[in-house]
């Protein structure tokens, strides 16, 4: 995919992934996934990073179990900013690693969780 993807000129790509999930193993091992993707693909000039996202506010979350559940509400109180999140959110740290701003980031993975992750 990538050595194709090279000859395009593209060099950017990224993943998506979970922080504070019930399947935290799956979180990690994508994590470490893309630090060796990272790795493995520096040296051609592609950066790998990962978005790990909280619960976004969006059509299907309000759809399911989690608004009757209480779960925005929770999930607010358990984040030093006090709002829940939005699609918005999640695009403005997408843009900045594809941008040319992050040429130097790989391997990382950015939470975006209104500061969830870090309790």
């Amino acid at each position: 995919m990538c050595p194709g993807r090279r000859a395009w000129g593209c060099g950017r790509r990224s993943r998506r992934g979970r922080s504070r999930n019930p399947h935290r193993s799956t979180s990690t091992a994508g994590q470490s996934s893309g630090r060796a993707l990272a790795s493995e693909y520096g040296p051609h000039g592609v950066t790998v990073n990962a978005i790990a996202p909280g619960l976004v506010r969006t059509p299907g979350t309000l759809a399911g179990p989690h608004v009757a559940a209480g779960v925005f509400e929770a999930t607010v109180d358990q984040q030093p900013i006090k709002r829940t999140l939005t699609p918005d959110d999640v695009v403005g740290a997408m843009a900045f690693l594809v941008s040319d701003d992050a040429a130097m980031v790989t391997g990382q993975c950015i939470a975006v969780d209104g500061g969830r992750v870090m309790l």
